[in-house]
């Protein structure tokens, strides 16, 4: 397995190809998003016939476990394109990266959403299948004194604010962090 770390200027029209096989991404639009994410973690690649065919990506953070902070470490994204597939090289890499981060100081690895059967194939646990929040502003329940004001839909330019709301929220056990984006 020809593994390296990923390299925008190299991969990214492989990687592109990649995630829009497995359907991740459908237009250029959505580009700058991809080159986003995986700037703010930390990419993998295995080439097959010099090219980039599969992508692991991790992303550091915390874990709340009791009242104490664990460094994490987030299985992000694992993608496959079609030729790469049913050779093991997903699980290869995404172990290899787990390894890696938990020798660079993460105490906890946790998975994104992926197969039910890549979960257990490399020993995660899982929980339920969905999880589905819905928040409707009209329910929200003011002061008295306090006047109600239409709400503002958000935009890709709220995403900074968002994330820092995000971190300073009330976490209980098993709640995660991810590090902010540079």
């Amino acid at each position: 397995m020809n593994e390296r770390p990923y390299d925008p200027d190299r991969d990214r029209p492989a990687v592109q190809r990649v995630w829009k096989e497995c359907g991740w991404i459908s237009d250029d639009a959505q580009h700058p998003a991809f080159d986003t994410m995986l700037s703010a973690g930390t990419a993998r690649v295995v080439d097959m016939h010099g090219e980039a065919e599969c992508l692991v990506t991790t992303h550091g953070g915390q874990v709340r476990y009791l009242h104490d902070d664990l460094p994490f470490s987030l299985v992000s994204a694992v993608t496959t394109g079609r030729v790469g597939r049913k050779q093991g090289i997903a699980g290869r890499l995404t172990a290899r990266a787990v390894a890696a981060d938990a020798a660079n100081g993460a105490a906890v690895s946790g998975l994104g959403m992926f197969e039910q059967g890549f979960y257990d194939q490399l020993g995660f646990g899982s929980g339920p299948y969905e999880h589905l929040l819905l928040f409707d502003p009209g329910d929200l329940r003011l002061p008295a004194g306090v006047t109600a004001r239409a709400p503002r839909r958000l935009t890709a330019a709220d995403g900074p604010a968002m994330h820092a709301n995000r971190r300073i929220r009330r976490r209980g056990h098993g709640g995660c962090n991810m590090d902010d984006p540079e």
